[in-house]
This record gives C-alpha cells, structure tokens and sequence, in this order.
C-alpha cells in the first residue's frame, strides 16, 4: 500500500553499498539504510556496473511502491579520486543509477558535490577568503586579437593578456581573472570528515543513534557513514532547494 505523505529522497551511490535516507516534509529522518551491492564476480568486468544497477533498480520499484516521493538528492561523484579506474567506475554508476531514479519515479534528481553537500550541511567550517574567478568577458573581447597574437603566446590566457597590452592594445583591461570575496569551506585537517557528518547527524536527531550498526569487535560498520552520507545530501538539497 502506498503512503500517501509525500517524502524526500536521498541516495549515496557507490560500486559496492548505496545510502539511501527519506526525509518527511518536515524535513526529519523517517528511514535511515543501506543497500548492499552484490560483486557479480561471475560475470564480466565491464558488465558489472549494470548488473549492479538492476539491483539498485529493484530497491528503487519497493521504494516506489511504499513512499510517495516528492524530491529526490544525489551526491554527485567524485571527479579527483587518486586513481582514475575509480572515478571511471564510480561516474559509470552514478550516471546509469540516475537514469534508473527517473525511470521509476519519474523524477530527474539534484545532484549535489560531496564537497557543496557538507559546505551546506556544516557552514561552520565557511569563512570568507580572497578567490580568482574567471572573467567571462575576458574570452569575449580577445577573439579580436587572436590573429595577431604568436602561437607560443596562445597557451594561457594570461600570455595572450600580456602580449595584447604589450604589443597591440596598452589600453585593454579585460583580464583574464578577478579578485572576489566569497565563503569559502575550510574543513580542518585534523577532523575526519565523515566521522564528523556521522556524529553531527546523531546530534541533531539523537534518535537514529539506536540504528547504528557495529561489527563483533564493537566498531562501527562503515554502512553507518554511508547512511549518514545520504542523511547530509537531503539535508543540503532541502537547504539548497527548498
């Protein structure tokens, strides 16, 4: 039977075990769970991912079939993990998990950054800090020049700079970036960042302390941070969207 009360969505996706937290409309944890990924090891590398998804797909109908959904929130994936085989992995099944999320709900879901999701969630940690920015009309005005500017001075945009006002135009003053203030999220180093999700997420809704699951040596399965992963992108999408 459905539930009629509309719900919030949101996923934690990765190769071996999803977070998945739904929200009520008034914004509070109503489930908190994990979905375990089979590892197909009988069938072939590069068939995984989609036999991995099909799983996925499965939770998403039972989900479908007992909540309501309203929105759903994705964390994106990550881009600058240290091997490149595993950002390749982790984008080939975010990218086919999402598709199967608008299929079955018929909603095109928000994605949301590791980095922006915990900025959002943890605004403690923002502070207002000089940044460069491109300057969009640098590009723009420059194509006049291109031309006249050498080959080895059309590398960066800062030599094409350079050589216009040296060589053409002493007059042109669009650069190719400019100085703004904005807030930006400096986590300390000496804090573990999902630790930190996890303990805050217990603070806030001391409830969900009593989910939390522990291996026969008394330490905390990682599945909990997985959860809390997916607790922290609802949270930032409802801040962000709502």
């Amino acid at each position: 039977m459905k539930n009629y009360e509309q719900f919030f969505l949101g996923f934690d996706i990765s190769t071996s075990t999803i977070g998945i937290a739904i929200y009520t409309e008034d914004r509070k944890p109503y489930v908190i769970e994990h979905l375990n990924i089979d590892t197909f090891d009988n069938v072939e590398q590069d068939n995984k991912y989609i036999y991995k998804a099909l799983s996925f797909e499965n939770k998403l109908i039972s989900l479908n079939e007992e909540y309501k959904i309203k929105d759903i929130f994705v964390e994106a994936p990550l881009k600058n993990a240290k091997k490149i085989d595993t950002v390749v992995e982790l984008a080939k099944m975010n990218a086919i998990c999402c598709y199967s999320i608008q299929k079955i709900f018929n909603i095109f879901p928000k994605m949301l950054t590791v980095r922006d999701a915990r900025a959002l969630f943890c605004p403690e940690f923002l502070e207002i800090d000089t940044v460069y920015k491109k300057n969009k009309n640098f590009n723009k005005k420059i194509r006049k020049y291109l031309k006249l500017i050498p080959e080895t001075d059309k590398k960066t945009p800062f030599k094409k700079y350079s050589y216009v006002v040296k060589h053409i135009d002493s007059s042109f003053d669009e650069k190719p970036t400019y100085r703004a203030e904005e807030p930006v999220w400096k986590f300390p180093q000496e804090l573990d960042q999902k630790e930190y999700m996890l303990k805050k997420i217990i603070k806030k809704y001391p409830f969900l302390e009593k989910n939390l699951e522990y291996n026969s040596k008394n330490i905390l399965k990682k599945e909990n941070y997985d959860r809390t992963d997916a607790c922290v992108v609802v949270e930032a999408g409802l801040k962000k969207f709502y």
